[in-house]
């Protein structure tokens, strides 16, 4: 689902594509600390 559609249609966005970008955002927020952490330990050595 794209940006323009969900502003397009504020009242019909289902409860369940919210908590899946939620669920994306955690995601790539946890997937980019870990490669931070891998290059800090790599550097580190």
């Amino acid at each position: 689902m794209d940006a323009k559609t969900a502003f397009a249609v504020p009242g019909r966005l289902p409860l369940q594509s919210v908590a899946s970008l939620q669920e994306r955002f955690i995601a790539g927020s946890l997937l980019y600390l870990g490669l931070i952490g891998l290059l800090w330990q790599f550097s580190g050595l």
